[in-house]
């Protein structure tokens, strides 16, 4: 019991109590831009691939799949997405990039000069693709265990704390 009042008041101070969070985050040097590039193709071939299987498989129910699926292929159409929001912003002039506001509470921005940094910018809001993904995985998971009895899900979980 002390245990989880304890992580739930250290949960309560990250949430409430954050530091600067940036909404562009830039890459600093190439080598580690090439690895990130690869890791989003490996990533994206990987998720399509997990799509396809489960959609040819026919081991668990048809919504389940049907949502794992989805969840899977909006992944790797993210990853994708996010493998091109990198790759436009090496043809973007570091300039561009800049810091606005006041000392204190400078806010990252980009100056959109032409169709590069407004695609730049477009493609930048890749959480519009990620979170429904996710959101699919978790009912894709949530229609798996609630169509399998004896996996525990009809069981009260204070029952089995004591």
């Amino acid at each position: 019991m002390a245990l989880t009042a304890a992580a739930l008041v250290w949960c309560s101070l990250i949430l409430f109590a954050p530091t600067k969070a940036y909404a562009l985050q830039v890459h600093g040097h190439i080598e580690g831009l090439y690895v990130h590039q690869a890791a989003h193709l490996f990533f994206a071939f990987s998720m399509a691939a997990f799509s396809f299987m489960l959609r040819r498989s026919g081991i668990i129910n048809p919504r389940a799949a049907h949502l794992l699926s989805l969840g899977a292929l909006l992944l790797a159409i993210w990853n994708l997405w996010a493998f091109s929001g990198h790759l436009i912003e090496l043809f973007i002039p570091p300039e561009h990039f800049g810091v606005m506001g006041r000392q204190g509470a400078a806010t990252p921005s980009l100056y959109i000069a032409g169709w590069k940094e407004a695609l730049y910018y477009l493609l930048k809001m890749d959480h519009l693709i990620c979170v429904p993904a996710i959101v699919c995985f978790y009912l894709g998971l949530d229609a798996l265990m609630v169509n399998h009895p004896g996996n525990g899900a009809d069981r009260d979980l204070r029952e089995t704390e004591t």
